[in-house]
Parts: C-alpha cells; structure tokens; sequence
C-alpha cells in the first residue's frame, strides 16, 4: 500500500467507537485526507447503566466520536444515523452516499461477527462498481481478526493518539476495558511489521487468492512453483 500525500480515505464505521480500535492508528497518521463515514446511532452499545435512556445513550454516543476524531485531526465527520443493528435494513442509504472522490476505502472485514459490521463490505463493493468509483477497497479488524492481512501500516508514533481516541468512548468502557485490548492488537500486529505498533488491513481484491494460500500444503504450493519455473511461466 502505498498512500501518497494527495490521496483521499474513507474510514467506514459501523458504530462510534470502531473507527477507532480498527483504524484510529490510520486516521491519526493521515489526518486532513480521511473522512469518517459513521453509519449508526449505536444506541444498542454496552453500558453498564441500564437505566439509562436509549436517546441520551445515543446522544451520549455521537458527542464520544465528535471527541475521538478531533483527536486525529480528521478532515469531515459524517454521520448517517441508521438505528445501530439495522444497516442492511437500510442500505439504500448507504449506497447513496457519494465516494467518487476516495482514492482508498477500509471498511470492517467480511467475517466480521457483527451484523452491521459483516453487511458492510458487500455493500461497498457494490458501490464501487455502480459509482464508478476509482478507490481501493480495504478491509480492518474490530471483534474479528484478519484471515491474512495483506498490508501493515506502522502506527508506532501514533499510537497514544489512538489511546486516547478509544478511551473518549467511555460509556463502553465501562462494562469492558477493550481499550487495552486494541492497543494490545496493534502490538502484535507490529510483531509482523517489524515495528512497535501496527494496524492489518487486506486487500479486498486479494481475499480469495490469499485464502486458497493458506488451505493449500506448502509440498503443493511448491510443485506448481517448480512446475512455473520450468515452463518458463
């Protein structure tokens, strides 16, 4: 991957809070070329105080990632208020919105445990096409980790501001400290880009060709190497 400085990203988020823990790192390193594309209200999000009222957990949710973006300097926030768990429900409202003038789109990644997450990368590519868009479409990790990521970008001198980025989502901190637990994730990531801190993305392109990779045995991948090299191919 190679992101120059003209280039424009589109980071697409579920929920407040997943900008964050899966590209909080990319935001803050690119600032002013990325907008955020939240999708929901989140107003079914954990918190302890179940009590509280559903309108004021929204409210409460939207004020959180106004917060952690301001921290990455991020060029536009928008914010498509579909009723958190219902995006699918409501995709033609996600395909309207105009991504014509994105050079790089990461969206959540296809085996993505959540409903709102794992819907969102069929309706983007879609988009892409119908649009005649020119981005390249990523995918990110939150609840589920990458099969096999295909590009790490280090996000080592970033990496307090994507702390600090999750922890202004504290009305879901309070039940689980997953702040922690994300920056844990792009430590190991970083094992693989041979730096501190990394965050893993795929190649939506390479998905399929990278997982066949994978289930073949290596005695084969190797037969059909040699099999190349002899043919000249």
């Amino acid at each position: 991957m190679n992101i120059k400085s003209k280039d424009r990203i589109l980071v697409v988020a579920p929920h407040p809070d997943d900008e964050s823990i899966g590209m909080g790192g990319v935001l803050a390193l690119y600032k002013r070329q990325c907008d955020v594309l939240l999708l929901t209200d989140g107003r079914h999000g954990h918190s302890s105080n179940i009590d509280i009222d559903e309108n004021k957990l929204i409210d409460k949710r939207k004020e959180e990632i106004k917060k952690a973006v301001e921290y990455a300097n991020i060029k536009t926030l928008f914010m498509l208020e579909i009723e958190d768990r219902m995006v699918n429900a409501n995709k033609k409202k996600l395909a309207q919105f105009n991504i014509k003038d994105y050079d790089y789109i990461f969206v959540p990644n296809r085996y993505e445990s959540h409903i709102d997450h794992k819907v969102v990368y069929p309706i983007v590519k879609k988009m892409i096409k119908k649009q005649k868009a020119k981005a390249k479409l990523y995918e990110y990790e939150v609840w589920t980790t990458l099969r096999c990521p295909t590009d790490y970008i280090d996000i080592t001198p970033v990496i307090e501001i994507k702390r600090k980025m999750i922890c202004c989502h504290n009305s879901q901190l309070e039940d689980c400290d997953y702040g922690e637990k994300g920056i844990a994730l792009s430590n190991y990531r970083g094992m693989y880009a041979h730096c501190n801190y990394a965050e893993a993305v795929t190649d939506s392109s390479c998905m399929i060709k990278c997982e066949l990779k994978q289930k073949i045995p290596l005695e084969v991948i190797e037969f059909i190497r040699k099999i190349k090299k002899k043919v000249g191919k």
